[in-house]
């Protein structure tokens, strides 16, 4: 099996990447699912994700990492908070309709919050 980890959020969705990838079996696992904290935070909006959140009773995270998941990525959450371990493990629960996650995905602007490979030789 093979894995390609890469930034991927609603504010980043490397379609390109993502087509090659199931061309060649390779599974895409999800770093920076929430933006280095930004998207959760307050200080990148992600529209329609409050709305999303509190229409499935969950946390704006909770919504990001269902999100990835229904994409058929990987997620790798990090956190060292019981809390926040115990709630990413609620995600499996969340069932976002066709029309949430379109509406999520017309955040993509190709932003990264990490390193951009795009600048790389």
């Amino acid at each position: 099996p093979q894995v390609l980890q890469t930034e991927l959020h609603p504010l980043n969705i490397p379609y390109d990447l993502i087509e090659l990838c199931k061309k060649h079996d390779i599974l895409l696992q999800a770093y920076s699912s929430l933006g280095e904290g930004k998207l959760i935070d307050g200080s990148v909006k992600v529209h329609h994700l409050d709305e999303i959140a509190e229409r499935h009773q969950a946390l704006p995270s909770q919504i990001l990492l269902a999100w990835a998941l229904h994409h058929g990525f990987a997620v790798i959450p990090k956190s060292t908070s019981p809390e926040r371990i115990a709630s990413n493990a609620q995600i499996f629960e969340i069932q976002l309709t066709p029309e949430e996650m379109e509406s999520l995905d017309h955040n993509n602007k190709n932003h990264h919050f990490c390193w951009d490979p795009t600048d790389v030789l």
